[in-house]
């Protein structure tokens, strides 16, 4: 891929090899994208200049955060291969999580399945609707055939869930790569499983988007919630939000702001 670059960066340059697109290049091989990844030296400069516009012209600077807001949502619909009504900004996967989880239109016994090892931003959020009556079921680990013990997390498995989905089972909560081990969901096979069972399938790509392919209406994905700062080289407090016009019917609003003004 080649782009033009700005300002310091002037002229067009490899996107993968160029050390000035990655100044953490100078200090070490850094292998540590599923924590934090090193931001993207372009991104780093539209932060700085957005900065600097709130700097000098305060309340002028509102108009052009709509415009960014907008491009991010055309951005991330060609991601995802969906349109833009669908896209929503959070600030972290825990964010869209809840607003899933204290939306969605839970009846007393209804149950979610997820994984024992989840990330704790797809696991507690479910947690917490034990108060509405829902039951969460987690799916046990898998034994590493490695030879790692179960003091390692490793995978769920298809068995397991087929075994544990039921009549009540209304959502699927899985991460596409679990953090702990690394190991990738087949989530085409995973969003068959539920669509042939009207089961909303929820989907944690924080350590996959940007990296592997996530297309959720091809998938039969639900919902689709990450963090910027991973694979996609974006600043701490940015994500992306996914939400089927299926799925957006069933969820009530459980927080409002003066942005949701008409």
């Amino acid at each position: 891929m080649r782009t033009e670059l700005e300002g310091s960066l002037e002229g067009t340059v490899d996107f993968c090899k160029d050390p000035r697109r990655f100044p953490v290049k100078k200090n070490c091989l850094y292998l540590a994208n599923c924590a934090i990844g090193p931001m993207y030296h372009p991104c780093l400069k539209k932060i700085q200049e957005f900065l600097q516009m709130q700097s000098d012209s305060g309340l002028q600077v509102a108009d052009h955060y709509g415009e960014i807001l907008s491009s991010f949502r055309e951005k991330t619909a060609h991601l995802l291969k969906t349109e833009t009504d669908n896209i929503a900004y959070v600030s972290n996967t825990a964010t869209g999580i809840n607003i899933l989880a204290n939306g969605y239109p839970f009846a007393k016994g209804d149950q979610v399945l997820s994984y024992v090892h989840e990330f704790p931003s797809n696991h507690y959020p479910w947690v917490l609707q034990k108060n509405r009556g829902v039951e969460l079921i987690l799916l046990p680990d898998v034994r590493n055939p490695y030879g790692k013990t179960h003091h390692h997390p490793y995978r769920w498995s298809f068995a397991d869930l087929k075994e544990n989905t039921t009549e009540r089972t209304r959502i699927i909560a899985i991460s596409h790569v679990q953090f702990a081990s690394g190991y990738a969901a087949d989530l085409k096979k995973l969003g068959d499983f539920c669509r042939d069972r009207d089961i909303d399938l929820v989907v944690d790509a924080a350590q996959s988007l940007g990296v592997l392919p996530v297309y959720p209406e091809e998938y039969g994905i639900s919902a689709v919630v990450a963090s910027s700062w991973k694979w996609l080289l974006a600043s701490r407090g940015s994500g992306i939000f996914y939400t089927s016009p299926k799925l957006r019917d069933k969820l009530a609003i459980t927080s409002a702001g003066g942005a949701m003004m008409r």
